[in-house]
C-alpha cells in the first residue's frame, strides 16, 4: 500500500484566554493533543493517505505577535484528559472505574512515585 499523505486533523476547540487578542494579528497556537482515530482512506488512484484526528487534552498556549505568551484554559477539565488518557488502551467503563479507585484508594503511593521518578515537584 502506498501512502500519498499523512494529515494531522484537529476537533474543533475553544480555549478562554486572559487578555483581548488583536484581530490584525496571527497568532501561534501550541496545544497538548491526543490522536484518537487513524484511518487510512483510498484516493482511488492507487495511493492512500493516513489521516490521524487528535483533539485537544491538556495546556494550551497562544501567541499573537511579538506579545508575551498567554496560557488558555481549555474547555475540556483535567479529569476528562485523564478519563481520555486510561481510555486510550482500553476504552471499557469498569476498566476506568478500577484505574481511578486504585489511584484514589493509593493517592500517597502514586504521589511519592511521581515525586521519586522527578515527574512532581512539590
Amino acid at each position: 500500500m502506498q501512502i500519498n499523505q499523512h494529515k494531522l486533523t484537529t476537533n474543533r476547540f475553544t480555549v478562554e484566554v486572559d487578555q483581548e487578542l488583536d484581530r490584525d494579528k496571527y497568532i501561534c497556537i501550541t496545544t497538548e493533543a491526543q490522536i484518537y482515530d487513524v484511518s487510512t482512506p483510498d484516493n482511488n488512484d492507487g495511493t492512500f493517505d493516513r489521516v490521524y484526528k487528535c483533539k485537544a487534552i491538556g495546556r494550551t498556549i497562544v501567541k499573537q505577535g511579538d506579545d508575551k505568551l498567554l496560557l488558555a484554559k481549555s474547555k475540556h477539565s483535567r479529569s476528562q484528559a485523564l478519563r481520555r488518557t486510561i481510555q486510550k488502551d482500553n476504552p471499557d467503563e469498569e476498566y476506568y472505574e478500577k484505574v481511578m479507585n486504585a489511584i484514589i484508594v493509593n493517592i500517597d503511593d502514586v504521589t511519592d512515585y511521581l515525586i521519586k521518578e522527578g515527574k512532581l515537584y512539590v
